[in-house]
């Protein structure tokens, strides 16, 4: 880590990790393997940039985000070859990161245990810590060191305990439906399907989920027929983006000139929800740009030839040359949504790592898994009379009758605390675009 290992910043805890590791080693054996990983693999260009836009209110993950980065680009591919040069057979690992721990086994490392690694904050970069330990899961700083050690040591374990045992010791959650559920249902709420999932939190209630990206009027009609009430659950930083930058969504959340032919109440839903997801997308990317501006002129020439925060709606930028429009605010949006007979709820940033999460907050994490605005629509799974929510015999049965993916808040929990890339299964796709 340049920044603080040679110029001294406080903005992390690179350096005192460093040196508690050369003291341990120093005492107790080990080895150091030091790699060029700068700002968890950017680059040091980009982890300036980033700097900056964590000035301008972002955190360590949304800053990475809107460069266009993964929440962890490192990559330990060389690891196995120099532990074998040396003659490692095995490591007990210094770390707090189950990400790294993980990378480590996928590429055949035999990690027999972890060590928590844990620097006390300071006032530079105790924000940064606590992202870290919420976004992240990194075993730090509240924890004490013994149960921090032995939260990591279960990482050494087999794949499928470790994931059990983090998510018990961490976040008091189980998989239930597994890994490859969560990924399935990402890639059908991609397409615009409806998917089931199932809360353990409310006795197994079932919800049909869906994404207001890619909502049409076929699925609004299941959610319809087979569920209750139609909620739309939005980001809180997407309703925080579209309050502060509604000049540059306005043309696309109005929908510019009305349709010639009448429409159905369905086509007129439907039409309003992807308007709603398509203005969080734009006003999102115009926040992450206004803070780019701020960045010296070489370095954003260079961010935006990544093209990052490019958008394909081509309304994005027709409100530069039109009439001044009154700022929406939440209260507007609820309005908005209430008229088309929708619920909107708010999900706030990282609320499904919290004890109180709902199936809406796991419902906006789907979207923003399927790579969409992080806006859903989603409605209470009722039995045939229509009078009370079916069991969980039910839902699994109807799922299967009626070719639905199924997955669980509980699922999406996991797999949210443990995978902090985008998902791979969507790699193809990203470089066919």
């Amino acid at each position: 880590c340049y920044t603080s290992e040679v110029l001294g910043s406080k903005r992390c805890d690179c350096r005192e990790q460093l040196e508690l590791a050369l003291d341990y080693i120093n005492q107790h054996g080990g080895a150091l393997i030091y790699m060029p990983q700068e700002g968890r693999g950017i680059g040091l260009a980009n982890k300036i940039a980033a700097y900056q836009l964590q000035d301008g209110g972002l955190d360590t993950v949304d800053a990475n985000r809107a460069l266009g980065f993964g929440d962890d680009e490192r990559d330990y591919a060389c690891v196995p070859f120099m532990l074998n040069d040396m003659g490692i057979k095995g490591i007990r690992l210094m770390t707090n990161n189950p990400f790294k721990i993980r990378q480590l086994t996928e590429l055949g490392v035999n990690i027999v245990g972890a060590k928590a690694h844990v620097i006390a904050s300071n006032e530079f970069n105790a924000k940064y810590l606590r992202t870290k330990a919420a976004r992240m899961a990194h075993a730090l700083p509240d924890m004490e060191s013994a149960v921090a050690d032995d939260v990591l040591d279960t990482l050494a374990l087999s794949s499928q305990a470790r994931d059990a045992k983090l998510a018990a010791a961490a976040l008091d959650v189980r998989w239930r439906f597994g890994k490859k559920s969560v990924e399935t249902a990402a890639k059908a709420v991609a397409a615009g399907s409806v998917v089931l999932m199932v809360d353990g939190s409310a006795h197994n209630k079932g919800w049909l989920v869906a994404s207001a990206a890619a909502i049409s009027t076929g699925s609004l009609g299941l959610l319809n027929r087979f569920g209750d009430s139609v909620s739309v659950p939005l980001a809180q930083e997407s309703v925080e983006a579209i309050e502060s930058h509604w000049s540059d969504c306005s043309a696309t959340y109005e929908g510019g000139e009305a349709p010639s032919a009448p429409r159905g109440v369905l086509d007129v839903r439907v039409d309003y929800l992807r308007r709603l997801a398509a203005a969080a997308a734009i006003a999102t990317n115009a926040k992450a740009s206004s803070v780019l501006e701020m960045l010296p002129p070489p370095l954003a020439a260079v961010l935006k030839e990544r093209d990052t925060i490019s958008t394909t709606d081509p309304r994005e930028r027709t409100s530069e040359t039109s009439a001044p429009h009154a700022c929406k605010t939440w209260n507007n949006l609820q309005d908005d949504c209430i008229a088309q007979r929708l619920l909107p709820v708010r999900s706030k940033k990282d609320a499904l790592l919290l004890p109180a999460r709902s199936p809406c907050d796991a419902a906006v994490e789907l979207a923003r898994m399927a790579r969409q605005a992080p806006v859903a629509v989603m409605s209470p799974l009722l039995d045939e009379q229509r009078l009370d929510s079916m069991s969980f015999a039910q839902i699994v049965e109807f799922s299967k009758e009626r070719g639905f993916v199924i997955t669980s808040v509980e699922d999406v929990v996991c797999y949210r605390s443990e995978n902090f890339e985008v998902p791979s299964f969507f790699e193809s796709t990203k470089k066919g675009t």
